[in-house]
């Protein structure tokens, strides 16, 4: 199979493991689910390995741009594909190995193979209308997913996330429509041609800030963050995993394509370092102020989604790689902490910090993959959370703002407050006898910390071995910085 057939692999793999997912029984439906995942995850390291000789494109049944639909892998889309198949294939083991009630439930596991599905999607189309499909089969998929928790709160929540939600996907396709009145096309590489070729529409600064507002909310940046908190709070921990590591880089990635494709000189673009810097400082803040776990990992999702606007508003191609850097290395640390941590509340029923306490006693192996995680999103050396930190300094240098650098330190000193706090809280002290009693009630399962020990190997492994990543991140952001080659490579190529 050649590398642009290979494009195919992540969008068809877990759509077609989701067929007997939904057939069989829940305990077989999730074996499939975890066959499937690794599988995907396979099938997109194929992917990025051939996008690494230039960007992957395949014509879908041979019709060619713009009036086909193209999928595309440049370093970039490629690198997000394989960090969301390692992230799904870890919370699909977490859902095999944990024990947690949701896993018994037959509907679960062909919603998550739906969901990472709709995910390769999103990443891999090289069309924008196909790009709003995909994320409404994501926001379908993920609040039926969080719907399945059961909890007190889950339908106050789901609501709340699907009205939001639908408002997001409102503003995307009101201005997904006005891109095709403009300019005739919806294929992102024909857009930017058309648009460097002759003077863009008169409206086409309205039609930049309604998509900007769209994916400020999908990525829950600061003032569009209001979504994010009680949906990982109410949702099964595998969920928040995929929600907080990958969902909200669904925001990420279209602003990246606005940013180079398809609104490259928009005015509006210049308020994402500032909001930016507002999302870092709120989300690290709320952080540090809220007293039950989940919703301080949720809020840190918010600061950290700052750090990666941070980095596109600056810009070039520091600002590029930085935010690539974050980006991935946030989804693999948030999935270990929400896998670590969802293990703890669920087998205790509890998720209040005060609460909590002595937890290393209980969990060994919990207590090194929570820590290990927590001193990762910290920012410390050797771990590869000091390299996000490190490569958003370098961006800030670079751009030459000064204001908006000691905003980010500010954030980062936030960001080792509160995952100390965490860390401290909940696992070091005197045990409650409450929580020793509980925990031996409730069975443990055969290799339930699998999946956040294997996430936390890859943070610490990209820390001690950087090279590579930091090598694959520059290139992708070099890329990126000449839209040509994604130009010419849709245009021209995908035979």
């Amino acid at each position: 199979m050649t590398g642009q057939h290979l494009l195919i692999l992540p969008i068809v793999l877990p759509l077609a493991g989701a067929i007997p997912a939904a057939l069989l029984a829940a305990r077989a439906g999730a074996w499939v689910g975890l066959v499937t995942t690794v599988l995907t995850l396979a099938a997109s390291a194929a992917v990025l390995a051939a996008s690494v000789g230039g960007p992957q494109v395949y014509w879908v049944g041979g019709w060619a741009p713009p009036h086909g639909i193209a999928l595309v892998a440049d370093r970039f889309s490629a690198a997000l594909a394989l960090t969301t198949a390692a992230v799904a294939a870890a919370s699909a083991l977490h859902t095999l190995v944990s024990g947690e009630a949701v896993a018994h439930r037959r509907l679960y596991h062909p919603l998550f193979l739906l969901l990472l599905t709709a995910l390769g999607g999103v990443f891999l189309t090289g069309d924008l209308f196909n790009l709003y499909v995909f994320m409404e089969i994501v926001i379908i998929s993920s609040f039926a997913l969080v719907a399945l928790a059961d909890r007190p709160v889950s339908a106050e929540v789901t609501f709340k996330y699907a009205v939001l939600s639908a408002l997001g996907s409102l503003l995307l396709l009101v201005s997904v429509a006005l891109v095709y009145a403009g300019v005739g096309t919806l294929n992102m590489a024909d857009i930017a041609q058309r648009v460097r070729n002759a003077a863009a529409p008169p409206f086409w600064p309205i039609v930049a800030a309604l998509m900007l507002a769209a994916f400020l909310l999908k990525g829950a940046i600061f003032p569009f963050h209001f979504w994010q908190p009680d949906a990982h709070a109410a949702a099964p921990s595998p969920v928040s995993a995929m929600l907080s590591g990958i969902m909200v880089k669904i925001g990420f990635y279209g602003i990246v394509r606005m940013e180079t494709l398809i609104f490259p000189d928009a005015p509006v673009l210049l308020v994402l370092a500032p909001l930016g810097g507002a999302s870092a400082v709120f989300g690290g803040l709320a952080a540090l102020a809220n007293p039950n776990l989940k919703r301080l990992l949720a809020y840190s999702t918010i600061a950290n989604m700052g750090f990666i606007l941070l980095a596109l508003g600056w810009g070039g191609p520091a600002g590029m790689a930085a935010a690539m850097v974050n980006a991935v290395n946030h989804a693999l640390l948030k999935a270990s902490l929400f896998l670590s941590g969802g293990y703890v509340t669920e087998r205790l029923g509890e998720q209040a910090l005060p609460r909590l306490g002595g937890l290393a006693h209980l969990t060994p192996g919990g207590t090194l993959a929570f820590g290990l995680g927590a001193l990762a999103l910290a920012g410390l050396p050797p771990l590869s959370g000091f390299l996000s930190k490190l490569t958003l300094f370098q961006a800030g240098l670079a751009a030459g703002d000064p204001a908006l650098l000691a905003v980010a330190v500010g954030a980062s000193g936030l960001g080792i407050a509160y995952s100390l706090r965490a860390f401290v809280l909940a696992y070091w002290g005197e045990t409650p006898p409450w929580a020793v009693e509980r925990w031996a009630r409730r069975a443990a399962h055969r290799g339930t910390l699998a999946a956040p020990l294997l996430l936390v190997f890859l943070v610490v492994a990209l820390g001690i071995w950087p090279g590579p990543f930091m090598g694959l991140a520059a290139a992708a952001a070099a890329e990126l910085g000449q839209p040509d080659i994604y130009i010419t490579a849709v245009l021209e190529g995908g035979r």
